[in-house]
């Protein structure tokens, strides 16, 4: 799977469910090869 796909997809998943919970996505990255790339998601919240 291309890489920009795979971060869209999982904002697409992630940002609904964060929301109804009062969180925020803040970023979504994927770093690394395809073997073994790293995918790191960034997550806030009010407040801090």
């Amino acid at each position: 799977m291309d890489r920009t796909v795979l971060v869209d997809r999982v904002k697409e998943i992630a940002e609904p469910m964060l929301r109804s919970l009062g969180l925020e996505l803040v970023e979504v990255e994927y770093a690394g090869s395809a073997r073994s790339g790293t995918l790191r998601v960034f997550i806030d919240k009010q407040g801090g």
